[in-house]
């Protein structure tokens, strides 16, 4: 259930005017995160790599964008602007963890 002020529709609506990270730089940064991990050094460049791959195409899809736009909704009443940055973190956290701890 999207409102007019919703998440996906603001990066829709300015989507020309945002500065998305370029999907390269992403997996990039996914890599160093997997790498400081402590089962990290487990995986092989190509599973990292996959997996990188993975996340980086979700969170630029649609379905996940509407998906955090409806649970993190609009800011609440008397929330700061930091508050609502991190409520938003830790929703997208959630999501993204639900997707990959199948």
């Amino acid at each position: 259930m999207s409102d007019k002020n919703s998440l996906i529709d603001f990066i829709e609506k300015n989507k020309k005017d945002i500065a998305i990270m370029p999907q390269s730089t992403q997996k990039d940064m996914l890599d160093e995160i997997i790498k400081s991990l402590p089962f990290g050094s487990l995986l092989t460049k190509d599973k990292v790599q996959d997996f990188t791959s993975n996340v980086s195409k979700l969170i630029q899809s649609k379905p996940f964008l509407q998906e955090i736009s409806d649970k993190i909704s609009q800011p609440r009443a008397g929330e700061t602007e930091e508050e609502f940055v991190a409520r938003g973190t830790a929703v997208i956290k959630e999501v993204l963890r639900s997707k990959f701890e199948k």
